[in-house]
């Protein structure tokens, strides 16, 4: 499906054609279900349906539209595209004879082919011409440009950005009669909140194409996550250590058995990181719970359907405390040589003094916040390399397990002593963490 830049604009305003392969987002099963949650009402392509039918921790107030079919026009829209470049990606799809991907593959190629022209991994860039350059809509650019958010947004690119809105959309969508099979099955009719007659229900959030509900986090109301209390972990647990890991509720749930035990491999990190130029097999989690709480708002400001959540672990401090730390000259030097995609060229290799850093069992270190892409084509020396740090000027810490021994070990001792927190706005008061 790759093509040409100069091709890309004839290739894509194709008209569209008939007999498309087709996977719908509901079973019949979840969408009989969805009767007890009203509303559940139908419009063009889109389903819509109240947040409360797949995530307990939304109010039955709370409603969103979802695309009725995973390969749709709806799901480009759905997933951040405005109209026109979604109707063309559509377009093309539906006229390629050998459909064997989503439509979303379209759209992923659409992104990476127009970052080629322009993209932006700088806070000095701009990130609002490169991100509609790649015809990402003018609700999304505003919430991936979120001022409060400028340091987490600067850790990658415009263009993957972009690429995880397709991802994690088309995660949830695709889990989504699951959520719903689950969530009812798990709860008795009672235990769904009738709304209250005084309130007005909130309108349905429309992701990427639409603004947000007026406690969106984009007004400055920013909250705190909370959870019910039979789910709350604890703030403290003695001979333990808390870590944490934000992101979007489905994939850190995939991370979590039904046991309440991690699945370590769904939850590693994709190279390059900050620790590794190659490796897909290190799981990162930072002490910071509210480092972890920001990822999580992150998530939640872009794609609010999606959900967000943070994974809490409390690890035993003997497979903690034996940490290897990396400060200093080395630790700008593992990233330097992780990072900058430059010297990968003659193949990946660290220099000798860092390889005992990347085979220890656990390394912490400081995060950088630096991009990928602005390491490896606008830095010249180490010393450029920028440290995230805490409201209070402390520096940010990540530990990263990395070997498959102590992996399976905190695994094995960590079964039930694994919460996922589900980030919920609050309509009070504004988060300062």
């Amino acid at each position: 499906m790759s093509t040409c830049l100069s091709d890309l604009n004839t290739l894509f305003l194709q008209p569209a054609a008939t007999g498309t392969m087709t996977t719908r987002t509901f079973s019949e099963s979840s969408l009989a279900k969805l009767a007890y949650f009203p509303p559940s009402k139908r419009g063009p392509g889109f389903r819509t349906i109240s947040m409360a039918s797949y995530s307990s921790s939304s109010s039955s107030e709370d409603s969103v539209e979802v695309p009725d079919d995973l390969n749709s026009k709806e799901i480009l829209l759905f997933s951040g595209f405005d109209d026109e470049i979604a109707d063309m990606i559509w377009r093309h799809w539906c006229n390629d004879e050998d459909q064997q991907d989503f439509v979303v593959e379209a759209g992923r190629h659409y992104i990476k082919a127009k970052a080629t022209e322009l993209n932006a991994y700088d806070e000095d860039d701009d990130w609002d011409a490169a991100l509609q350059n790649m015809g990402i809509s003018t609700e999304m650019r505003q919430s991936i440009m979120t001022p409060e958010f400028k340091d987490v947004r600067c850790t990658q690119s415009a263009a993957y950005w972009a690429l995880d809105n397709l991802d994690e959309a088309f995660n949830f969508l695709s889990g989504l009669s699951n959520k719903i099979d689950k969530l009812h099955n798990a709860n008795t009719i009672d235990r769904v909140k009738s709304p209250d007659e005084n309130k007005k229900p909130q309108p349905a959030m429309r992701s990427g194409r639409q603004g947000r509900s007026s406690k969106s986090s984009s007004s400055g109301d920013h909250s705190t996550p909370t959870t019910s209390s039979s789910s709350s972990p604890p703030n403290a647990l003695e001979g333990r250590t808390m870590m944490y890991k934000g992101g979007s509720e489905a994939r850190l749930q995939n991370g979590i058995d039904e046991a309440q035990s991690l699945l370590i491999g769904r939850l590693y990190s994709t190279a390059p990181t900050d620790f590794h130029p190659s490796s897909n097999e290190l799981l990162y989690f930072t002490k910071h719970q509210g480092v972890a709480i920001k990822y999580a708002r992150y998530q939640a400001e872009r794609l609010p359907a999606v959900k967000a959540a943070v994974l809490q672990v409390a690890i035993p401090n003997s497979l903690i405390n034996d940490a290897r730390e990396i400060y200093g000259d080395n630790w700008r030097d593992l990233v330097w040589n992780s990072r900058n995609q430059r010297l990968h060229a003659r193949g990946i290799r660290l220099p000798n003094h860092l390889r005992p850093f990347t085979s220890c069992d656990v390394l912490v270190s400081n995060l950088c916040t630096d991009a990928t892409e602005k390491i490896s084509t606008r830095m010249t020396d180490k010393s450029e390399l920028k440290m995230s740090k805490l409201p209070n000027g402390a520096k940010v810490t990540q530990h990263v397990i990395q070997t498959l021994s102590r992996q399976t070990e905190i695994a094995t001792q960590t079964v039930g002593f694994v919460w996922l927190v589900p980030y919920i706005p609050s309509e009070h008061g504004n988060e300062k963490k």
